[in-house]
């Protein structure tokens, strides 16, 4: 049997190096999301031991924090003119 790279969807279950690797971050970033338990990461679908597995099609179907909109500033050309900037 042939193993399969990380993050391959093909796979029967991820762990937390493959959703690194399919969300192309580090799998500390990873781990953060699941200790913080913001709703980052979705809920694991088992457990093989202590190791918190996933099923790909969860993580391939939740929306990643990274893919929300709306957050953050603005980019410079869209923020408003500061009062007396034009030297009034």
């Amino acid at each position: 049997m042939t193993s399969r790279p990380p993050g391959d969807p093909k796979k029967d279950w991820w762990t937390m190096d493959d959703i690194a690797a399919y969300w192309k971050v580090k799998p500390k970033t990873i781990r953060t999301y699941r200790t913080r338990d913001r709703g980052e990461l979705p809920a694991e679908d088992g457990k093989f031991g202590a190791t918190p597995v996933w099923k790909p099609k969860t993580v391939i179907g939740f929306k990643r924090p990274s893919a929300q909109t709306g957050r953050g500033r603005p980019a410079r050309s869209e923020e408003a003119p500061a009062e007396g900037r034009d030297g009034e």
